[in-house]
């Protein structure tokens, strides 16, 4: 069993290394550039005599939903939300591994509410459905799922994070071959 999760660990850091070359110069970039570097990074925390490991995640994710306020909200915002991330990250620090499951949870429900918003506005100004952030949406979802999972039930959860891990190699192929602006990703919504 440990084989088989270190090989889809592998594979899963592997295949989310492409999706940022993907989409480089889009609005998501930043995005899909800290989830390639995340799981490499974590290795590397790994070999640290101290344990930073989800320290490293709760890091990295507050930096995705701060690129999220950054983008969608006006910049006192952004600055408030700056300085609340950093006293956060700093008490990820000092109290327990819950503690940071709670974070990261936190921060992926919040990055999620951006994601929705991004969504419901393409649809309100388009009238079409763009596939791609529904895939965004979908990814980011099982993510609260596999850490709502852990955090829940440690043997439940392993399995899984096995099998959503899986799952998120295909939604990374999927984001290598298209882009959020693809004319093929997006449905009509028809009027009502």
């Amino acid at each position: 069993m440990i084989t088989l999760f270190l090989t889809v660990s592998i594979l899963s850091q592997i295949f989310w290394l492409f999706p940022a070359v993907r989409q480089f110069k889009t609005d998501l970039f930043f995005y899909f550039l800290i989830l390639a570097i995340m799981d490499p990074l974590v290795n590397v925390a790994r070999l640290s005599p101290i344990a930073i490991i989800y320290n490293t995640y709760v890091i990295l994710s507050f930096l995705i939903l701060l690129m999220f306020i950054y983008i969608n909200m006006k910049k006192i915002y952004f600055f408030v939300a700056a300085f609340l991330s950093l006293v956060l990250v700093i008490f990820s620090f000092y109290l327990g591994i819950t503690y940071c499951y709670d974070l990261l949870i936190i921060s992926h429900t919040c990055i999620l509410f951006f994601l929705i918003r991004r969504a419901l506005f393409f649809v309100a100004a388009n009238r079409k459905v763009n596939i791609f952030q529904l895939v965004l949406i979908l990814y980011e979802t099982s993510i609260i799922m596999k850490l709502l999972a852990f955090l829940t039930n440690a043997e439940v959860g392993q399995l899984y994070f096995l099998i959503t891990t899986i799952f998120e190699i295909f939604i990374a192929v999927f984001f290598i071959i298209f882009k959020e602006d693809n004319q093929k990703l997006l449905l009509s919504i028809k009027n009502i």
